[in-house]
């Protein structure tokens, strides 16, 4: 948003919006480093067991930490790059929608902590939201 200066709600969700799916991409590809250190650990051990060594867990997560941030900084700056080019050639054709939006903070605010809520991948807090959204209906169709 800083990028170019949006400070409207209705162009905060629209950067929400374009920026939602990379939540699951990192999951992804933090599933996927996780899984290339379990095969690395899975070797350093049957290594280790071979030859009597003692074991080291320091390398290893040094190993993994450096592997992680080069990972994720790359991905990340790549992504980056992609999301201002993209930018630069949306905003121009979404900016009469966004700007006529009636949109406020109050519903980013909800919004947000819906995600919020989801992330916690508790069942109780799926149902409690359920419920609340299912009262918030009513109330509205009511009044």
């Amino acid at each position: 948003m800083h990028v170019y200066q949006l400070s409207t709600p209705a162009e905060a969700l629209f950067i929400a919006a374009t920026t939602a799916i990379l939540g699951r991409l990192f999951a992804t590809l933090e599933g996927a480093q996780r899984m290339m250190e379990n095969i690395v650990l899975s070797r350093y051990t049957a290594a280790r067991e071979r030859s009597k060594s003692h074991f080291a867990p320091g390398r290893l997560v040094r190993r993994a930490l450096l592997d992680m941030a080069a990972l994720n900084g790359l991905a990340f700056s790549v992504i980056l790059a992609g999301l201002i080019a993209l930018y630069a050639a949306l905003l121009p054709k979404v900016w009469p929608y966004l700007a006529s939006s009636g949109a406020t903070w109050s519903q980013l605010w909800i919004l947000g902590s819906l995600g919020g809520v989801l992330s916690l991948r508790y069942r109780p807090a799926y149902m409690l939201l359920a419920a609340g959204m299912i009262v918030a209906v009513a109330w509205c169709l009511l009044t």
